[in-house]
């Protein structure tokens, strides 16, 4: 009777350990995903959960579980536009990988990547520079130094990070950095040829290889390519069956054709997989060509509610806000507000001074606007909408040789631009 009296005792015991974890650290539920959006994948990525998890439970101190389960999240944040949920899912596993092992490289990489798309730019560089002070260089870190550097506005130091990444590990990841750089610089053929390596080093049928076929397209349809972005969209809906960021640039190439049912039946798919801001975004472009102003405010509604979830979970979307309110004269008070706070954060990164320039001008703020708009070419950009608003920054001012000269290198650089400002 006292030997079944102590295993008892002996198995409650161990009952109340293996579940004593979870008071510390309960990780995030796997959400399901919306119909449609790549089941057999779901099922290999429920698969990882339950296993890691488990390993959790049975291995509290096991920091690769952690990171694991940090992986988990920040893939279903990218293929599912649920952001909110799972970037802070991912850094609830990662602090808690850190607070067992405060130098664990793998951590902190994961770490930096999740900040990056939070937005945490400043508090992104200082860890990934951490990283590589403490340890031996790798790929990724120079990588998140780059993209680091690129949103603060250190072009120089962007551009030494992605040659130690490209000496390491050329790849898709480093194609994809040096194309974003060529494109900020003005050299956008040079942009369109690196992110074609980007492409054909990517595995066919994964959404890091569609993510970049995308890209490639975005890239051919803002230089007004249209045949060569329907190409690229097209090759990455089929590639990635019916891939929404497919979806929805095929539906960019048909608004340019006018064919504005088409394209809203496409964008309406998308988001029916995933509830993505730039979707939204773009539905409200097509109701705006077509007259539509109660839609058109419906949608700008929709998405304040879509970046306040994002903001109440951590994401830093002030150049964001700006630059929506003022491509929709929509709150030029607020917008104006939102670009402030963003230069504050960077004030030498192009966007945000292009933001900064486009609230300005909305506000009819023109010589402000001027001077920001100067700094956000200093690149020497080849980008339509930059250059666009630099000339009717001009005419405003009634500098005509401006007003020209800029109009004329926007034509150039996208010939199917039209004048909005």
């Amino acid at each position: 009777m006292k030997t079944l009296l102590l295993l008892l005792i002996l198995t409650f015991s161990l009952g109340a350990c293996s579940k004593a974890p979870w008071k510390s650290f309960a990780p995030a539920e796997l959400k399901q995903r919306r119909p449609g959006l790549y089941a057999e994948d779901f099922a290999a990525q429920q698969k990882k959960y339950v296993d890691v998890t488990s390993k959790i439970k049975l291995a509290p101190d096991d920091i690769k579980s952690y990171c694991a389960l940090a992986k988990v999240f920040m893939y279903e944040a990218r293929v599912t536009g649920e952001h909110p949920y799972y970037y802070p899912a991912a850094l609830a596993c990662l602090d808690e990988a850190i607070s067992k092992d405060k130098e664990n490289p793998e951590a902190l990489i994961l770490k930096t990547s999740v900040l990056l798309s939070l937005h945490h730019f400043s508090e992104a560089k200082e860890l990934a520079q951490r990283i590589s002070n403490s340890t031996k260089g790798t790929a990724a870190v120079y990588g998140m130094l780059c993209d680091a550097n690129v949103e603060l506005g250190n072009y120089t130091e962007a551009v030494q990070a992605v040659d130690k990444m490209m000496n390491l590990r050329p790849g898709l990841e480093a194609y994809s950095r040096a194309s974003y750089l060529r494109e900020i610089t003005g050299d956008n053929n040079g942009a369109i040829e690196a992110m074609k390596l980007a492409v054909q080093a990517g595995l066919p049928g994964t959404e890091d290889a569609a993510w970049t076929r995308v890209t490639l397209g975005n890239l051919f349809y803002h230089q007004g390519k249209i045949a060569e972005a329907e190409a690229q969209f097209l090759m990455a809906r089929m590639e990635r069956i019916n891939y929404p960021f497919a979806l929805a640039g095929l539906a960019m190439v048909y608004k340019t054709r006018h064919e504005f049912d088409a394209a809203s039946a496409l964008l309406d798919s998308a988001i029916t997989m995933i509830p993505e801001v730039a979707f939204y975004e773009k539905k409200a472009e097509i109701e705006e060509l077509r007259g539509n102003t109660t839609a058109v405010d419906s949608l700008l509604a929709a998405i304040e509610i879509m970046l306040d979830e994002d903001e109440q979970a951590g994401h830093i979307n002030h150049a964001d806000r700006a630059l929506l309110y003022a491509k929709h004269s929509y709150k030029i008070d607020a917008a104006i507000n939102h670009a402030v706070l963003e230069i504050k954060l960077r004030p030498n990164n192009i966007t945000a001074q292009y933001a900064m320039a486009y609230t300005l001008f909305r506000n009819q703020r023109y010589q402000e606007a001027k001077e920001y708009i100067t700094k956000a070419l200093r690149m020497n950009s080849n980008d339509a909408d930059m250059l666009l608003l630099a000339s009717s920054i001009a005419q405003k001012l009634g500098n005509s040789t401006e007003h020209v000269k800029y109009s004329m290198q926007a034509k150039a650089a996208n010939p199917l631009v039209v004048a909005t400002n």
